[in-house]
């Protein structure tokens, strides 16, 4: 299916066609406003769980093309009719309720008219009006451009946190706080008291079980919602929306992702902590998936020291402009330098 006007066409893609569009999808993700979670890497492993189109909804990779060739492209998922009530008629990002932290349309240079004619056809062609973009940076311009033109009929913000690298370690150390910096030091100063020699291993995705870190995982996440303490009433009604929710498929990034990476740090052959993560090699930016400490080492705050020594050394060899440890507030972000930065979740109508 294909639509023109005097400036741009619009073609669309299904499922199936998704590897035909990796030299397309390639270019256009080298764009500065572009994150790993906007890469064709990324959405392979996706796409790969993502179930058929059926009666309702459908999968469909929307791209725009100009005289100089394809601008922009939507990773979009349609719902054709509401379902199990909660699940509301629109046009989605494909991606959402999953690991994937931030989202976007996907472009290498912005053009506000490509995204209007874009939306035009889409609510158009597939007879939605109703739009909910989720996760999107602010400071983008494809933000900036829908908050310019659309009134927001739902609008969520949500805090994110990252760190831009400076140019040396001394700097690095006088931006941490002194209370971060003596934290640092009384954790590497702990870990060798008590005789252990952290071994820090950065990018090896083999080089720990992947199942020690889902279990690991897990144990974070079971503890961070038993602080979570809700009224008889929103915890059931949580419980039964969360039954009627549409689920995308569970995916591990670390175990199911192959171009993420890992940061871990081990007691001999005893995992500590780990960070898996998604690096852009264009913008220099790594962006921080799952994490794990375990219970036993926590007292060391190994994962602080991993992140640490991560930091220096990304600083020593001009690896890297900046790390994302993307949605959360959690205190050792701060820690480690990190500033806040914001997410916007909005429902709009063309």
């Amino acid at each position: 299916m294909a639509a023109t006007d005097t400036k741009f066409k619009i073609n669309y893609y299904t499922l199936r066609d998704f590897e035909t569009l990796k030299p397309v999808w390639d270019e256009l993700a080298r764009g500065e406003e572009m994150t790993f979670f906007q890469s064709h890497d990324w959405y392979r492993m996706l796409v790969s769980r993502f179930p058929d189109d059926n009666s309702r909804w459908l999968t469909r990779f929307v791209v725009v093309s100009s005289g100089d060739g394809p601008v922009m492209l939507a990773p979009l998922w349609v719902v054709r009719r509401t379902f199990n009530i909660v699940n509301r008629k629109g046009v989605y990002f494909l991606g959402r309720q999953g690991w994937t932290d931030y989202l976007n349309f996907i472009y290498h240079t912005f053009d506000a008219g490509a995204l209007d004619f874009l939306m035009k056809c889409v609510s158009r062609d597939f007879g939605i009006k109703s739009w909910t973009l989720e996760l999107m940076k602010e400071g983008t311009s494809a933000f900036a451009h829908i908050q310019s033109r659309f009134s927001f009929q739902v609008h969520t913000i949500t805090k994110c946190v990252a760190l831009s690298l400076p140019d040396t370690v001394d700097d690095y150390h006088k931006s941490l706080s002194k209370s971060s910096r003596q934290n640092i030091r009384t954790a590497i100063n702990r870990m060798t008291k008590d005789g252990i020699e952290p071994a820090v291993e950065f990018s090896l995705r083999d080089s720990v079980d992947t199942d020690t870190c889902i279990a690991m995982r897990a144990e974070r996440v079971q503890q961070k919602n038993s602080r979570i303490h809700l009224g008889f009433a929103t915890a059931l009604r949580k419980r039964i929306t969360d039954a009627l929710r549409f689920h995308p498929p569970v995916y591990f990034p670390l175990a199911d992702c192959p171009a993420t990476r890992l940061l871990s740090i081990k007691d001999g052959d005893t995992l500590m902590a780990f960070f898996n993560y998604g690096l852009n090699p264009h913008t220099r930016q790594a962006v921080m998936m799952a994490v794990g400490t375990s219970d036993a080492h926590r007292r060391y705050s190994p994962g602080i020291v991993a992140m640490y020594k991560f930091i220096c050394d990304a600083i020593e060899n001009n690896s890297l402009d900046s790390i994302d440890f993307t949605k959360g507030d959690e205190p050792y972000k701060y820690a480690l330098g990190g500033k806040d930065h914001f997410i916007h979740s909005v429902r709009i109508s063309l």
